[in-house]
């Protein structure tokens, strides 16, 4: 019986908002719509990491009378997107993940460095055990 409920209540929350124009990128303008059964006065607050420490809040965004809104994101990574309507209730919600706009290059670092530290030492593991091996 829980399982139809959440079912329910998530295909409802579904087609409450909408994202036009691909996928959400960091730092590139985005098209959001409402959907037909989305509350008059509406506002979108976005709530990047949502559920962590670290989670960083946007101010609440006004939709224009056809129901739409240009957001750009301003962090990679999950983000929810929360419709709110006039009296501060939360209308919906949905959770998307934007993209970094390039390739990172801290994670290329990190990525070449435990790169360097497993091979590298497996490789000097492997050199002081052969070292060691009596010939006979």
């Amino acid at each position: 019986m829980n399982m139809l409920l959440i079912l329910v209540l998530s295909l409802s929350f579904a087609d409450l908002l909408t994202l036009s124009g691909g996928e959400p990128v960091e730092g590139r303008a985005i098209r959001l719509e409402l959907g037909p059964g989305a509350p008059d006065a509406s506002f979108l607050k976005v709530v990047y990491r949502p559920n962590s420490e670290t989670s960083v809040e946007e101010e609440l965004r006004p939709f224009k009378a056809d129901g739409s809104v240009m957001w750009t994101p301003a962090h990679p990574g999950i983000a929810s997107l929360i419709v709110v309507d006039a009296g501060g209730r939360t209308a919906g919600s949905k959770d998307v993940a934007i993209r970094f706009a390039g390739i990172p290059a801290y994670g290329i670092a990190v990525m070449l460095l435990a790169g360097l530290l497993l091979f590298g030492g497996a490789g000097w593991s492997l050199v002081l055990a052969l070292r060691r091996m009596p010939v006979n």
